[in-house]
């Protein structure tokens, strides 16, 4: 089922969701340690923050990744694989 969800998405947001995995994986076998938005926008090299909306918004509706916007100073917003996305 995740697959056809990918296929859905455009080939950018394949890749920030290819760069979101990657960093996730990384961090260890904690999937609870979510990603922060501007932090992901970085490492997939897209510096426009209307493009990394429009991109996270497109893998939220895909039901790939979901978004929270966190209560500490700044507000920001941090990205989660959604279970069947990993």
């Amino acid at each position: 089922k995740g697959a056809s969800a990918e296929s859905v998405v455009s080939q950018e947001a394949a890749r920030l969701l290819g760069v979101i995995r990657q960093h996730i994986r990384a961090a260890g076998a904690t999937a609870g340690d979510p990603l922060n938005m501007s932090k992901a926008a970085g490492l997939a090299g897209i510096s426009s923050k209307r493009r990394i909306l429009e991109l996270v918004g497109e893998l939220e509706r895909a039901n790939l990744i979901t978004t929270k916007q966190l209560c500490e100073r700044g507000r920001p917003r941090v990205i989660e694989l959604v279970a069947a996305a990993e």
